[in-house]
């Protein structure tokens, strides 16, 4: 393991770092989560698996890799909840965070950790993450062309940079100041989110770059988790305005600037999703309707609350256009 300089006296301590997987129900892809972290070149402390009531038997799952997996189980609580139990019995001086469908590469933690000594006053290191299908085919996509680091709680507030758990390393201390994950229900899906701003508010940031992680995208339940998406970025929003008012880190111009451009993009991500993912006319317009009253001279904006407008046969010939054009594309881009 990697060694750091106490500043305080001069001594040499290692640098521990303590894996915390939460899993419900993770019989498919668990085993390959749990054999990316084993496979580190950075020897971790201890890989701590927290079992959130699960109905299917994690614990016989994971049974080949006992003693050098620990394996805890909770009643169901939700990931938060989950992550916030390993937390609490981790004992490494950094947690690193891995959901039970990602992948680590095998020099992830090495680089992170180092990425941590270098910045005694980071409280986090992210990496960007590649992402795979439900067969573990890499997905072709387009990376960020920034990715912040230092003081970043303006750039984090106008938009979430972190794809993942799974992509993170984080200082013991951090929790101890800021608190843990939000186990709220209504915040399901965005705890992720509200731990990096507050994170992000009181330390710094920094960014680690390579291929380090593999994330899983799967089509199960996006119809349905659509609503409580978006009550999850209701529930942080509203909590990040509450936060605000309290102790404020930002100017109220900087921060309203910022926060308003999350909202905006915010509601035309969900507004795309209820119209081409679950076929939702009536939600999509109401959305797109909130976006124009907050910018109503973006011209995008406009095209897009007409389209969501359409009659459904309209629509439908719109989208094969649409689609043959993209087809066309991919063919010529093969032929190159």
């Amino acid at each position: 393991m990697e060694k750091i300089r106490d500043r305080s006296n001069g001594s040499v301590d290692m640098v521990s770092v303590s894996a915390v997987i939460p899993t419900y129900n993770g019989t498919r892809y668990l085993v390959d989560a749990v054999q990316s972290a084993l496979t580190q070149t950075y020897e971790l402390l201890e890989i701590i698996v927290v079992d959130d009531g699960s109905e299917a038997d994690i614990e016989k799952i994971l049974a080949p890799f006992f003693p050098k997996v620990k394996f805890v189980r909770q009643e169901n609580a939700g990931p938060a909840a989950a992550r916030n139990h390993g937390i609490s019995i981790a004992k490494g001086d950094l947690i690193a965070l891995l959901d039970d469908d990602d992948m680590w590469h095998p020099t992830k933690t090495a680089l992170q950790v180092q990425r941590m000594i270098e910045n005694p006053e980071c409280g986090l290191v992210y990496s960007y993450q590649e992402l795979i299908d439900e067969q573990g085919r890499v997905i072709p996509n387009e990376a960020p062309t920034e990715f912040p680091s230092g003081s970043v709680y303006r750039e984090f507030l106008t938009k979430n940079r972190i794809g993942t758990p799974s992509a993170t390393l984080i200082r013991r201390e951090v929790f101890e100041k800021i608190g843990l994950f939000d186990e709220t229900r209504e915040c399901i899906s965005c705890e992720d989110y509200d731990l990096w701003l507050r994170i992000s508010g009181n330390f710094d940031v920094m960014f680690c770059p390579g291929t380090l992680v593999s994330y899983r995208v799967r089509n199960s339940g996006i119809s349905q988790n659509l609503d409580k998406h978006l009550k999850a970025h209701h529930y942080v929003f509203n909590k990040l305005i509450s936060q605000h008012i309290e102790s404020p880190k930002l100017t109220d111009r900087e921060f309203y600037a910022a926060f308003g451009f999350n909202l905006h993009h915010t509601l035309k991500r969900f507004a795309y999703g209820y119209y081409y993912i679950v076929e939702n006319r009536t939600k999509a317009r109401c959305l797109m309707l909130a976006v124009l009253r907050k910018h109503p001279f973006c011209f995008k904006d406009i095209l897009y609350f007409i389209i969501f407008s359409m009659p459904d046969p309209l629509f439908r010939v719109l989208r094969r256009t649409k689609q043959k054009l993209a087809d066309a594309c991919l063919s010529l881009q093969l032929k190159s």
